[in-house]
């Protein structure tokens, strides 16, 4: 139910985001050519391709931010860490395409991410190399400046989906 509540409030959000978009664009046409086209024909048709560009983009990597209790935070290289349930986050290295890695707090690079996990049988530290797709497991971060970065997943997601992304984008 909590996706279908957040798929209709990205629709409702698209289609205003493009009616002001399109008057925007309507706009500038009118002033900057004198073309002789009714504003609404004009507003209507931006208005819709504009809508379908964002609904497009909402679905791709880099637009995708999830719906419900899904979120994610795209990476490069493809990847992404997610939550679930607004309560575990986790990553899908190699060796983990049929299981999840959860983790605590991370922080991430172009190439890395480093996130702390709580599982005994393995070291305190993963290490996820993101273009060859492996993580590792550490006693301790190879440089000391990444400890005073790891933050929780809540704080990365308003970081990279708050601000401009918020208010221009779905």
């Amino acid at each position: 139910m909590a996706v279908l509540f957040h798929f209709v409030f990205t629709l409702f959000k698209i289609a205003v985001l493009a009616s002001i978009y399109a008057l925007l664009i309507t706009s500038i046409i009118r002033m900057v050519t004198h073309i002789k086209v009714s504003k609404t024909k004009l507003w209507a048709c931006s208005g819709a391709v504009i809508s379908l560009a964002l609904f497009i983009y909402m679905f791709t990597h880099w637009g995708d931010h999830g719906l419900g209790d899904y979120a994610r935070i795209p990476l490069n290289h493809g990847k992404a860490v997610q939550q679930g349930d607004g309560t575990w986050t986790y990553i899908t290295p190699k060796d983990y395409e049929h299981e999840v890695l959860v983790l605590n707090q991370f922080t991430f690079t172009d190439d890395y991410l480093i996130g702390t996990i709580d599982d005994p049988k393995v070291k305190k530290y993963a290490i996820w190399n993101l273009s060859t797709n492996e993580v590792v497991f550490k006693d301790s971060i190879p440089q000391k400046n990444f400890d005073s970065q790891l933050r929780d997943f809540y704080s990365h997601y308003k970081d990279y989906w708050g601000g401009w992304r918020f208010w221009l984008l779905a």
